[in-house]
């Protein structure tokens, strides 16, 4: 059992420098906000407080520390950290989970509390709704006369009832009260048939809404989270809405619980979902939290954190000033950069040319750039697949969907990570990362503890089994030929599916396990074409020698060397005219994404740029460098 370290004693993870408000927000005692801007290491904030907590144990056995993050990868990067910090031992009482885990896990374990007109049954699926489930849905229904005909049924706005459909309109309420708009009624029916489908089919937001009715009706469930977590983390709070804040404020509001919100209003950009304004103030209130504000950029060059600034103020004029890390170095006067083009071909050829160039020439690699766009990559990238594929260079379209999953999040997978590192492991890769990853993965569904001499020698006689099954695999068969059925059928004759999936609460939904086996399987066709090396398949599957493409809410969290905002017109940015606010923290987040250089491009056959021009004028008076390259 490791020994306890005094707080007096305790020192934060070599290497890391810790500025004075995030010391004393790490040492808290009580509820704290956040507010901390880009490249302010708030990931590291957290995990440099799990470490404190559990170490010295302000966080006592058996108690535990759930973090509740927006995003599958933003858990797995944090949960991944804290493993890193503290060890096994530790790290195996902090929970790491995103807002729809979290409410799941909850109407998993308590269903039972529910009503009986809404409980679904234990066997329920979940299911994301498209425009063409609604459309279908609405076709099918028949309204009650005094609330519209059929025909106004078909004028509602799919979208927006996707939105809403998280709000049953009474449905969970003991009132029952009848729906009074066309709306409420079809929000209500869209519920009841769902219950009733055999097996029932939830959405994410309608098992967030059961999860808040199972703890606003059930004091006693709450009070067993509060026993069960002593300490709350609640990462990019910016971004939380109505539904999410009552998922807390419901579990733990009002407790002992010290809870730990952390996030930047300038890089709130989910608005659109529903995201409350003024969340921080709002935090403040409910649950009686001192504020705290992280100054220090640890990211970005002086240069790029200057317009940092300059766009902060143009957010929020009560916005406080961001310091550079690095303030000691001379910024380097092209650090920011708007390119013009006469049309799409130029632009497509102008940057894959200068990737090329800097791969070449500056020692850099495919890695270290990002192309970054408002929306719909999948339009982008075959604009610049031709441009990039004549340097020599290929883009790795983070939105694009392998089976049900998009690839970021497929790639963020705990069971994608696996079957990787297992590959690895059998073509010859000596320990290291792979080896510890499939440590972590195999020793949590066995329930064996890595802490033991036992839960060791059973962890690493399972991991060897199965680094010799898939090294059969690999060894007499090239890639072309593989099936990748093959490969996941290997890891579970070694490990119980069942179990598995029972003690990792990610999968606790069988049928997620079932589409990420699925995407998997998508993505590895795609990735074994045409080539005889197995070394060349891991690097198509873990993105070597790739150009990350992606939208502006996927880069949340992420960082690189250069990044490029493709398209900045008023098609990109079209809502700026109506909310200029929320589409200047697009704006911003896209930015902040950049370590040395920050390059936005656009071309005059993209669309005017009438009514995005106090960007461009900002950008000017702050020193960007202007220029047209073809011209």
């Amino acid at each position: 059992m490791r020994t306890k370290v005094r707080p007096d004693e305790w020192q934060p993870s070599p290497g890391i420098a810790l500025e004075e408000t995030a010391e004393k927000v790490i040492r808290s005692g009580g509820n704290t906000c956040v507010v901390a801007g880009p490249g302010a290491g708030k990931t590291e904030l957290l995990a440099q407080r799990a470490m404190f907590l559990l170490s010295t144990g302000a966080c006592p056995y058996p108690r535990r520390i759930l973090a509740i993050s927006f995003k599958v990868d933003a858990a797995a990067t944090l949960r991944h950290r804290v493993a890193t910090r503290c060890g096994d031992e530790l790290a195996i009482r902090f929970d790491s989970l995103t807002f729809d885990a979290f409410a799941k896990r909850i109407v998993d374990r308590f269903r039972a509390a529910l009503p009986e007109h809404c409980r679904p049954e234990a066997n329920y699926q979940v299911i994301f709704p498209r425009k063409e489930d609604w459309d279908q849905f609405l076709h099918e229904c028949k309204p009650p006369p005094d609330l519209g005909s059929e025909y106004d049924l078909l004028g509602l706005h799919p979208g927006r009832l996707n939105h809403k459909h998280g709000d049953p309109q009474g449905l969970l309420r003991d009132t029952l009260k009848k729906p009074c708009t066309l709306e409420q009624w079809a929000i209500r029916a869209w519920w009841e048939r769902q219950l009733k489908a055999h097996p029932p089919k939830l959405s994410f937001p309608m098992i967030r809404a059961l999860a808040n009715y199972i703890l606003y009706r059930n004091p006693k469930i709450a009070k067993a989270l509060q026993l069960t977590y002593s300490h709350v983390f609640l990462d990019e709070f910016q971004d939380t809405t109505p539904t999410q804040l009552e998922l807390i404020v419901n579990g733990f509001c009002g407790s002992e619980v010290s809870t730990t919100a952390v996030g930047d209003t300038k890089q709130r950009i989910m608005g659109f979902a529903g995201a409350i304004p003024d969340i921080f103030g709002l935090f403040q209130d409910k649950f009686d939290a001192s504020l705290e504000c992280l100054r220090m950029n640890h990211r970005s060059n002086a240069r790029i954190v200057q317009l940092i600034n300059r766009l902060s103020f143009e957010i929020d004029e009560d916005a406080v000033l961001t310091e550079c890390a690095r303030s000691d170095e001379l910024a380097p006067p092209n650090a920011v950069q708007v390119w013009g083009f006469p049309d799409q071909y130029q632009e497509a050829k102008a940057v894959a040319g200068f990737i090329r160039d800097q791969i070449d020439w500056h020692s850099r690699s495919p890695a270290d750039f990002v192309i970054l766009t408002r929306q719909k990559a999948e339009d982008l990238q075959g604009r610049l697949e031709e441009a990039f594929t004549q340097q020599g260079l290929r883009l790795r379209n983070a939105a694009r969907y392998f089976g049900p999953l998009q690839l970021q999040d497929l790639l963020e997978d705990e069971v994608f990570q696996l079957l990787v590192s297992i590959i690895k492991l059998a073509i010859g890769y000596r320990y290291g990362v792979p080896y510890q990853k499939c440590q972590e993965t195999i020793s949590q569904a066995l329930g064996a503890d890595l802490t033991s001499d036992r839960g060791v020698l059973e962890v690493n006689k399972r991991v060897r089994g199965l680094v010799r099954s898939f090294r059969h695999i690999t060894e007499n068969q090239v890639p072309v030929d593989a099936e990748s059925q093959n490969l996941s059928k290997t890891l579970f004759g070694f490990v119980d599916k069942e179990s598995f999936c029972s003690s990792v609460p990610k999968y606790e939904d069988r049928h997620f396990l079932d589409r990420v086996l699925e995407s998997f399987d998508a993505f590895f066709e795609v990735s074994k074409k045409g080539l005889t090396s197995w070394g060349d398949v891991v690097g198509e599957l873990e993105g070597c020698n790739q150009v990350d493409l992606m939208t502006i809410h996927k880069s949340k969290g992420l960082e690189y060397h250069t990044v490029f905002f493709v398209d900045l017109h008023d098609q990109s940015l079209w809502n700026y005219r109506k909310n200029p606010t929320e589409e200047t923290n697009n704006f911003f987040v896209a930015l902040s994404r950049a370590e040395e250089r920050v390059v936005f491009t656009y071309a005059d056959d993209s669309g005017s740029r009438d009514q995005i021009q106090e960007l461009y004028r900002i950008l000017e008076d702050d020193g960007a460098e202007m220029k047209r390259p073809c011209d």
